[in-house]
């Protein structure tokens, strides 16, 4: 039998492309999944759970997962709620397991989340509910955080969330150090380093393959939230945790540009008057599309792009283009475009080049 290969990380990192990469250039050799359980690996449960590490299998979703990935000859995951399983898997497939710890620089990894409505304590979806860390959960490395956890923005909570996962990314190796691991950057994956993805490769005891150069700037995730919450990114610099473990994987957590990450993340709207019924369609339509309503984010994404919301008009244009109605989807994205908003606005022209051919 071959490995069984996870990957531990935070997400929003790249997950979607390397599983949609692996399935093509490894498809008939490896079988590839991304996220196939979602949030119901449950690690506000059984986060770091080296005690007892098979209690994770009292859940019966989970029990039957890992006797399918026990008759895989060769298995892949990534997607990151899966890093709840390590002491289980390690436990499971002691000679089999291969761990991948996929890191992204702290900052654009917390407004990642943040602009997907999905931060400690926010919007009760399934992966807020069961998935994201908070002080008050067992095993955390920072359980003191609930003391002030009322102080921190959203931003700041995802901050914390963000050093969860990858203290364990850290740690993991000296708990199970027979446990083979390899630490990878997902920004030095998606410029096509022929070094760094390399020595993923190796660990995964997959060959090389020309074509993943060529794969890294292919867009998977088509997706591109922004959010309305305020946020300082330099806040960072008031958590010294999250400093030495983003220092400790390769990163200067306080190289940054504000203005970059206000194009990319903050949302933008015209007119001061349709905010509030543009805004809250558009975060409505982020929450149902996490709850994997489709027809409901459908429905509150066209409100928002009625609106004049460019976020919302491409958005609106990603799931009619999902849906084969390829026409609707060209005209929300002229609208998106049209808007003058600079992100939604690239991402528009981008999809329209693809359709257009």
């Amino acid at each position: 039998m071959g490995p069984v290969v996870v990957f531990l990380s935070f997400g929003r990192c790249g997950t979607q492309w390397l599983a949609a990469t692996f399935a093509s250039l490894y498809g008939e050799s490896a079988e590839v999944e991304h996220e196939p359980l979602g949030a119901r690996y449950w690690p506000r449960r059984f986060f770091r759970s080296y005690a007892d590490p098979e209690a994770i299998l009292e859940l019966s979703e989970v029990a039957a997962h890992v006797e399918r990935i026990a008759r895989s000859d060769h298995y892949v995951e990534t997607g990151w709620p899966v890093f709840a399983a390590l002491p289980m898997l390690a436990a499971r497939f002691p000679d089999r397991l291969r761990v991948v710890h996929l890191t992204r620089h702290p900052v654009p990894s917390a407004l990642s989340q943040l602009s997907h409505n999905t931060w400690p304590g926010g919007p009760p979806h399934e992966f807020t509910r069961l998935a994201v860390l908070r002080p008050t959960d067992r095993n955390v490395f920072q359980p003191h955080y609930a003391e002030r956890w009322h102080e921190l923005s959203s931003y700041e909570k995802c901050l914390f969330w963000w050093t969860e996962v990858h203290m364990l990314g850290l740690e993991f190796p000296t708990r199970r150090p027979k446990i083979p691991l390899v630490r990878v950057q997902s920004e030095k994956l998606l410029a096509g380093d022929r070094t760094e993805i390399g020595k993923m490769l190796e660990l995964m005891e997959l060959d090389w393959d020309e074509r993943w150069v060529a794969s890294a700037g292919r867009l998977i995730d088509r997706w591109h939230h922004q959010t309305d919450r305020s946020f300082d990114p330099y806040r960072i610099s008031r958590h010294d945790q999250t400093l030495r473990t983003a220092r400790e994987l390769g990163y200067e957590p306080l190289n940054i540009d504000p203005a970059a990450l206000d194009r990319r993340y903050k949302l933008a709207y015209r007119r001061t008057e349709e905010c509030v019924p543009a805004v809250g369609a558009y975060n409505r339509g982020v929450l149902l599309e996490q709850c994997a309503d489709v027809e409901g984010a459908e429905a509150a994404y066209r409100r928002a792009d009625e609106h004049g919301l460019a976020a919302g008009a491409y958005n609106h244009g990603v799931l009619l283009e999902q849906s084969g109605d390829v026409e609707g989807a060209m005209a929300a994205y002229n609208r998106a475009i049209q808007s003058g908003a600079p992100e939604p606005a690239a991402r528009a022209s981008e999809a329209l080049e693809r359709l257009t051919g």
